[in-house]
């Protein structure tokens, strides 16, 4: 089993990975760690899948909550009675709660991950380039406020693996939303005739804006489209191919039991 997990996150006592391809029992082109349901692999498999890596990550898959990543800008707050359900019509969750496990799945889109150590809250963001544009980044941080009392400067914030700006090519009608979300932020560039969209630069700009430190915030740098060996693409890849995961549980005290 082979994962990346959350540095910046070490020492604060709680649980966060981003799985890779590797170490499942899923056949071509789903090989080998394939975590994604709906993408026509056999169900059985990504079950085992799913459940050796959040074994391996440490989470208590009885505590899984995940959202149906609709590409919005919607942030559920989660608890222990959710557990084993879905947050409908989100993409985004977050909990106080120790033990809850929130969870989310990738194929290029990007994995944002948080943690207020003053807190002891999480939140976890699903963001393809709609729910960039939207300001998904930077609602998680207002949401955190709003249920936690959040000073978003305490904040720690990983952008995970996905796809990188030397892959994204995308159309007029996306730079011409991605300028308006971000006007002069430097999130696109042009060569040969393509307009090039960076997730992370974009995001980035979304956290600064809602009050998260720049030297708060750690991005991977790893191209989902780029390294084969490690990661799903579906921009690669096309539609058959499987979807990586991601994890965020506070391992400790938390700062609340209910809602």
């Amino acid at each position: 089993m082979t994962y990346l997990a959350l540095e910046a996150f070490e020492g604060h006592g709680v649980v966060g990975a981003f799985s890779t391809r590797l170490g499942g029992s899923s056949p071509a082109p789903y090989d080998t760690l394939n975590l994604g349901t709906s993408v026509g692999d056999d169900s059985a498999r990504v079950t085992g899948n799913r459940f050796a890596f959040w074994q391996a990550a440490g989470v208590d898959p009885d505590m899984v909550v995940k959202t149906d990543q609709v590409h919005s800008d919607r942030v559920a707050r989660v608890g222990r009675q959710d557990a084993g359900g879905v947050a409908r019509e989100a993409d985004a969750l977050i909990t106080c709660e120790p033990g809850v496990v929130l969870t989310a799945y990738f194929a290029d889109c990007t994995p944002i991950f948080y943690l207020d150590p003053a807190r002891r809250a999480v939140g976890l963001a699903h963001a393809g380039w709609r729910g960039t544009v939207k300001g998904i980044a930077e609602r998680v941080v207002q949401r955190m406020t709003e249920e936690f009392g959040t000073a978003p400067g305490d904040l720690i914030v990983a952008i995970g693996p996905s796809i990188g700006p030397c892959c994204y090519e995308v159309d007029e009608d996306v730079a011409v939303q991605a300028e308006r979300a971000f006007p002069g932020g430097g999130v696109l560039s042009a060569t040969r005739g393509k307009w090039i969209l960076d997730l992370w630069r974009a995001n980035e700009a979304a956290l600064l804006r809602a009050g998260v430190k720049r030297n708060n915030i750690v991005r991977a740098g790893l191209c989902t489209a780029c390294l084969s060996h490690l990661f799903f693409s579906h921009r690669r890849d096309g539609r058959r191919t499987g979807r990586m995961g991601a994890v965020l549980s506070i391992a400790g005290r938390g700062c609340g039991t209910s809602r």
